[in-house]
């Protein structure tokens, strides 16, 4: 009978809490992985997958994006009450800023903003999966499929003794039905 430590995958990519959502999101790409656990330390404190990192992102405004239109510098007109010597009126600002005067909640809603990256705002534990999906190495693989399938994810951490020992995807439950021949 195959059990998860025939099939896991040993080399465990991970995460950390306080990595930006978007060192995570080009980790599981250059990384060719769907999700990672997350270890605080030695311990595991969460899952982070994809489907969580788009969740995120499909919930935000939006991505920045630059004006299209370009603000042209012009000299000020000659103001006889003020001199360059002396510092400029908020109106000579007010000019110049089209949001001059808004609220600051405003200005934080308006995502075309350059300086809005929201993946770079956040970090992984804001949305990282809490509960914990594990099972043991000694699991038979059609127990752990079962398993995953009931909890509804794609890879199940490999515990022994609370310490994380492996990683088992439904890709490799996939790969070990194609090479083991199993099921009923």
């Amino acid at each position: 009978m195959v059990r998860l430590h025939d099939i896991m995958s040993v080399r465990i990519k991970t995460l950390t809490p306080n990595m930006t959502l978007r060192d995570a999101a080009e980790f599981l790409a250059s990384e060719h992985i769907g999700g990672a656990p997350v270890l605080s330390g030695d311990r595991v404190v969460g899952v982070v997958s994809a489907t969580d990192l788009l969740d995120f992102v499909s919930s935000n405004p939006g991505p920045p994006t630059p004006h299209d239109e370009q603000t042209e510098w012009t000299e000020p007109e000659e103001d006889e009450n003020w001199s360059r010597e002396e510092e400029a009126s908020a109106t000579y600002f007010e000019e110049y800023w089209a949001d001059a005067g808004a609220q600051v909640d405003e200005r934080f809603r308006q995502t075309n903003r350059p300086e809005w990256d929201v993946l770079e705002e956040h970090v992984v534990s804001e949305i990282m999966t809490r509960r914990l999906c594990e099972l043991p190495p000694e699991t038979d693989v059609q127990t752990a499929a079962e398993f995953m399938l009931k909890s509804a994810i794609h890879r199940v951490l490999v515990t022994k003794d609370t310490r994380l020992v492996g990683v088992v995807s439904s890709t490799d439950v996939v790969k070990a039905v194609a090479r083991y021949g199993l099921g009923g």
